[in-house]
């Protein structure tokens, strides 16, 4: 059974990707754009599978549009 540590703080995830909290809180207030390797490097780190950021899309167009709006 796959762990979620979504209760993990800011600066814990900072540190974890060796950034510093405030570029942390700039990819959550969507100030910053994720790369897909900082993406996937923050799935790694939270233990969730990278599909855990996309909602359920049946087309690009629809992934695009939800990936606008959640970061």
């Amino acid at each position: 059974m796959q762990r979620l540590l979504l209760h993990m703080s800011q600066t814990e995830l900072a540190k974890a990707l060796g950034v510093t909290y405030q570029q942390v809180q700039k990819y959550e207030n969507g100030r910053t754009r994720v790369s897909a390797s900082r993406l996937q490097a923050i799935a790694n780190v939270l233990e969730v599978p990278l599909t855990f950021f996309f909602p359920r899309a049946t087309t690009a167009t629809t992934l695009g549009w939800a990936l606008a709006d959640r970061w």
